[in-house]
């Protein structure tokens, strides 16, 4: 439950015994409103982008921006993994020989944008729009991580949220 503090003129604040709960609620002279978490919010997706092409890679990131944007989400990082590179053989027909082999040496690009405090109702919305448009040699993969998980799991730093994390959630 967060507290959200709103500034108000000069309130006087009830005593706690004569304040109902129809009253507002005031602390240090501002009033003070409380939100409710929603249940059904995703707090953090990552959207995994990866291909052999880093044109069509890097339109199609600015696009998910662009419908994250339409459909009122908010991103909270984009950007780009280095390239792996990828080497695959293939023989010709009718051939056991090794000269008679071509290797294809590709890369593989990978772009990465993490949208955040998402409602379930625009997360649907949202991801069957990006799947819609998907360009073809193009993947996506869609996990509920934050984008630190991925570079770096076992960061020290990470670690130390885990815990907390665990511990007030017991």
């Amino acid at each position: 439950m967060r507290r959200l503090l709103a500034t108000q003129g000069s309130a006087v604040t009830p005593s706690s015994e004569d304040r109902t709960e129809a009253q507002p609620k005031y602390l240090h002279g501002k009033l003070v409103i409380e939100e409710v978490d929603d249940p059904y919010k995703i707090e953090h997706l990552l959207i995994s982008i990866t291909g052999y092409d880093a044109a069509v890679l890097d339109s199609f990131a600015k696009f998910v921006q662009n419908a994250a944007k339409m459909t009122n989400v908010d991103v909270t990082k984009s950007f780009k993994l280095p390239a792996a590179h990828e080497s695959f053989n293939v023989r010709k027909a009718n051939s056991s020989l090794r000269k008679d082999q071509i290797v294809y040496r590709l890369k593989k690009h990978q772009r990465i944008v993490q949208v955040s405090d998402v409602t379930e109702d625009k997360c649907d919305v949202f991801v069957d729009y990006v799947q819609e448009k998907l360009p073809s040699g193009v993947q996506v993969q869609f996990e509920l991580k934050r984008w630190e998980e991925l570079v770096a799991p076992n960061h020290p730093s990470l670690q130390k949220v885990e815990k907390t994390m665990s511990r007030y959630q017991k």
